[in-house]
């Protein structure tokens, strides 16, 4: 398995005679997928940034990237989009 392939997963098959080797393809894909889905920039781009220090909401990436490498100050709220 790949570096990034450090975790657990539950599949669920319907099929009682699942090949070995489409199986191992299979979690390989589901391993590829997740790697891409739970990346920073992906996570830059759900999140904004509400900091009631300044009065400002942050929504471009990068600039939510930057706030979340630092120490998050008080009254600085990471907020789902979603």
């Amino acid at each position: 398995m790949n570096a990034y392939s450090n975790r657990d997963l539950i599949i669920l098959s319907r099929y009682a005679d699942t090949d070995t080797a489409a199986f191992e393809q299979e979690v390989r894909s589901i391993h590829e997928i997740l790697y891409r889905v739970e990346g920073t920039e992906q996570f830059c781009q759900a999140h904004e940034v509400i900091d009631l220090n300044h009065y400002r909401i942050l929504e471009k990436s990068y600039l939510v990237r930057k706030i979340i490498s630092d120490p998050i100050k008080p009254f600085v709220f990471l907020f789902n989009k979603n």
